[in-house]
């Protein structure tokens, strides 16, 4: 056979790879995101110029030249949007450039065109299109062209100036304004003036403010100088003007006093002269109204309007004087008795304000002739009278007097029954008064408890012309004469007027209140207060609050649980002759861990005690409780509030625990159930009662009651354990708590402190100095730098500073020293012996030397 040979043959070949390039950069226009440009306002009054370009924006791309050829650019924004209509931007789609146009009227002054702002975006459309886009925004400045005159605000303005005001006195301010701005907005106020008018130098006008003050001395009286006219102009740096005419009116001060000529009035005025009647134009005098024809040089007006006052001489305000026209009246009737005659001083004054008004006098005399016209007048205004309320009929109460100025009258006494309490017949029947001699009896019997307790009357004393009142107020007091009598409360059941029947939980905290009586006396004062107290054989176990008839198990005494026990309880009044009643309170006792249910009550202690809450909670629990048993009864043990409770109680919501039980009948109330037992419920029955099959879930009866009592809504039912209605201890509080973790606290922190201490004192015995030799003189790198002085302050402070922190070798003796990073200070070191320890040397600590200040160097 023929055999094959297989020959290896090869061919080479090259491969050119081309990269083709992608849009992946963003296309951006050069000068960055923010390009800030200046112009200045054209066409603003005068034709435009015609478009011109105001920048050209360039297009970079890090792509190439195909993509780059493919970028566009545009605006997005305008701000102030009007600028559309003046900036126009245009982009060569081929190339790379972007121009900004001008292609009308800038007007700086136009709404927000001072500073123009526009967001321009460049970005490429070749395939696939790149994710964002880059903004650049230019922000284009308008620069100001005085094109704009001053404006007044209007072409006339009126001041009026008073004569007597002060020299340099500003009086107006010229205002016009420029809507140019910087130095085209300056402008500068001239004056001339404009016939008929007073002269000029009268004023001076501040060419820079336009402030217009007074220059001299103005006087109103001088015709001439009455009224001024001013054209004042305001310019501006390119002539631009504008004026305004100003009208300047002086008015008038009070620089002239008035004149009179009646100086004395005389007058004769009977004692019966009606109230408000004038008095002036009596006798052969004329009114005072004859001092207005006095003169004065002022302007008609209050510088020339009088007024008039009593200055002085008007006693008791007898009269009164129209202030406008000086007219007098009487104030009241005169009374010749008590004063005969009168004079007083009238001032008379213009109103005048600058400087002030000026003043003259005239003394005015009135005799007042005698009539009889006074009223009588009692002794006191008001009479008051104590009287008890079990005064006999007949008996003299008091006695009224009254004084009449006048002569040879007789006064009689009365009671007015047209005011206060003698408007009622069977009040004013309950005195006599006797007219000719002013006593007042009792004519009828009076009860302070059932009332009334005062009587207010108004007294009147008659000459037979004219009358006097007073006032006169009986008031009647109280005697002890009604006895305590008992009513129902929330502690205990009230079954009948002098019986109580209470249930007292045996595992109840400590001071927990058994029940309480009730009782009130409707007399006042000392004779309404009540005072409570046990009546012996009560049991011993027991006793009560003398003042709010609280019934609690006497400190150290114990009760046992389903007994019955009778207590009698006297409540009396406080006072010398004490009326007393009593009353019997049945206490049957019971074991509450079988019997209480716990309702959590959503309520604070301060909104549940409060006795309208109180008193609603338990009969709404009574009426879900009557559901079941119709003639039972609900009523509380005792509460808890959550907050005292344990600590893992602690995190609950706030509120109280209200600890309820049931009874199932009223078998055993009042005197007549004495022999009957009360049927205790179970807490098994309560639950079944006020909880929802046995949930900690209110029943829906329970969730009904709570709606009409929603200051106290109940949550939660539970059932009471014997650990539920022990007492907590105070290490279990919150407070308790507290205080535990703070002094625990402060033990850690002093046996850290001691501790500390301890460390520090072991420290200083192991290193403190020994005696040694004097060293051996070792040779001293020179100072580094320093003075004497403060290289002695550096071996003072190593000196109180003894511990190094590292050591280091001498370059230029190869001596070992240490040194201390916190004072930055050095020292050679030795052995004990005194020898210098070079860098060779194996350094033994037990060996080195104490540090030594003389050696050391900064």
């Amino acid at each position: 056979s023929t055999q094959s040979t297989w020959v290896e043959r090869s061919s080479r070949a090259d491969i050119l790879f081309s990269v083709v390039d992608l849009n992946d950069n963003y296309p951006y226009i050069v000068g960055g995101e923010n390009i800030y440009l200046e112009v200045t306002e054209v066409g603003d009054g005068q034709p435009f110029p015609g478009t011109f370009t105001l920048t050209t924006f360039s297009v970079e791309d890090d792509d190439g030249t195909q993509i780059l050829r493919d970028s566009r650019i545009k605006c997005l924004t305008f701000d102030p949007p009007a600028v559309n209509t003046v900036l126009e931007l245009t982009a060569d789609s081929f190339q790379k450039n972007g121009l900004l146009q001008v292609i009308s009227s800038i007007d700086r002054e136009a709404p927000g065109m001072s500073l123009i702002t526009l967001e321009i975006l460049a970005y490429n459309w070749q395939l696939p299109p790149m994710d964002g886009t880059v903004t650049t925004t230019v922000h284009i400045t308008v620069k100001d062209v005085n094109d704009n005159p001053p404006v007044f605000a209007a072409a006339t303005d009126t001041v009026n100036v008073k004569e007597c005001i002060e020299y340099g006195v500003p009086i107006y301010k010229a205002v016009a304004t420029d809507k140019d701005a910087g130095i085209n907005a300056v402008m500068t106020y001239t004056m001339t003036i404009s016939p008929p008018s007073g002269p000029i130098a009268d004023f001076y006008l501040h060419s820079s403010t336009g402030e217009l003050s007074v220059a001299r001395a103005l006087d109103r009286e001088d015709l001439t100088r009455q009224t001024y006219k001013f054209n004042i102009q305001a310019a501006d740096i390119s002539g631009f003007t504008d004026s305004i005419e100003l009208t300047i009116t002086i008015t008038d001060c009070n620089d002239n006093p008035p004149t009179y000529a009646l100086q004395v009035l005389q007058l004769s005025v009977q004692e019966d002269l009606p109230k408000d009647t004038i008095v002036t134009g009596y006798g052969d005098n004329a009114p005072l109204q004859y001092a207005k024809q006095g003169s004065d040089l002022d302007e008609n007006g209050p510088n020339t309007d009088f007024s008039f006052q009593f200055i002085a001489g008007n006693l008791r305000e007898r009269f009164t004087i129209n202030k406008a026209d000086g007219t007098i009246k009487t104030a009241e009737k005169l009374d010749r008795e008590d004063v005969a005659s009168y004079e007083f001083v009238v001032e008379v004054h213009d109103s005048g304000t600058d400087p002030g008004p000026l003043t003259s006098t005239v003394t005015v005399s009135i005799t007042v002739t005698d009539t009889n016209d006074h009223n009588p007048v009692f002794t006191d205004s008001v009479y008051e009278k104590i009287v008890r309320e079990s005064t006999p009929i007949g008996t003299t109460l008091l006695t009224v007097t009254a004084t009449d100025k006048d002569e040879g009258v007789t006064l009689g006494y009365t009671i007015d029954p047209t005011r206060a309490d003698g408007l009622d017949p069977v009040k004013l029947a309950k005195f006599n008064l006797i007219s000719a001699t002013g006593i007042i009896e009792s004519a009828g019997e009076f009860n302070y408890d059932t009332g009334p307790t005062e009587y207010n009357f108004w007294l009147i004393a008659s000459d037979g012309t004219f009358t006097g009142d007073a006032q006169l107020k009986i008031i009647i007091t109280d005697i002890n004469h009604n006895t305590p009598g008992w009513f129902s409360n929330s502690y205990c059941h009230f079954t009948q007027p002098t019986f109580y029947n209470c249930e007292y939980n045996t595992n109840s905290p400590e001071g927990t209140r058994v029940g309480g009586v009730t009782a009130r006396d409707i007399d006042s004062g000392s004779f309404g207060v009540v005072l409570y107290s046990a009546v012996p054989p009560s049991p011993p176990q027991f006793d009560v609050e003398s003042v709010i008839g609280e019934i609690r198990v006497k400190l150290g005494q114990t009760v046992d649980p389903y007994k019955k026990f009778i207590m009698i309880i006297a409540a009396q009044d406080n006072s010398a002759s004490a009326r007393r009643t009593e009353c019997q309170v049945r206490i049957d006792t019971f074991y509450g861990p079988e019997h209480l249910i716990i309702m959590h009550v959503d309520a604070t202690e301060e909104v549940f005690t409060l006795q309208s809450n109180f008193d609603l909670f338990i009969s709404k629990c009574t009426e879900v409780l009557r559901t079941r048993f119709p003639t039972g009864r609900c009523q509380m043990s005792h509460y808890i509030r959550k907050d005292a409770r344990v600590v893992r109680h602690l995190l609950q919501d706030s509120g109280l625990m209200v600890n309820v039980y049931g009874i199932a009948s009223d078998a055993a109330n009042g005197e007549n159930g004495l022999s009957a037992a009360p049927i205790f419920l179970t807490k098994e029955e309560m639950m079944e009662i006020f909880s929802d099959r046995g949930t900690d879930t209110p029943s829906s009866a329970l969730i009904t009651a709570g709606l009409a009592m929603p200051n106290t809504p109940v949550s939660r039912i539970q059932m009471v354990s014997d650990s539920l209605v022990e007492e907590v201890a105070f290490w279990q509080t919150g407070v308790g708590i507290f205080l535990i973790v703070l002094f625990t606290i402060l033990a850690a922190v002093m046996l850290a402190g001691l501790a500390f201490g301890a460390y520090r004192l072991i420290n200083w015995l192991s290193n403190r100095p020994q005696p040694q030799p004097a060293p051996k003189p070792q040779p001293k790198p020179k100072p580094r730098t320093g003075k004497k002085k403060f290289r002695k302050t550096i071996r003072k402070v190593l000196t109180m500073n003894k511990l190094a922190t590292g050591k280091a070798i001498d370059p230029n003796s190869g001596a070992v020293y240490i040194y201390n990073k916190l004072t930055g200070t050095t020292r050679w070191l030795t052995t004990k012996e005194g020898g210098g320890i070079l860098q060779a040397e194996a350094v033994d600590v037990t060996k080195i030397d104490d540090p030594n200040p003389l050696k050391v160097t900064s």
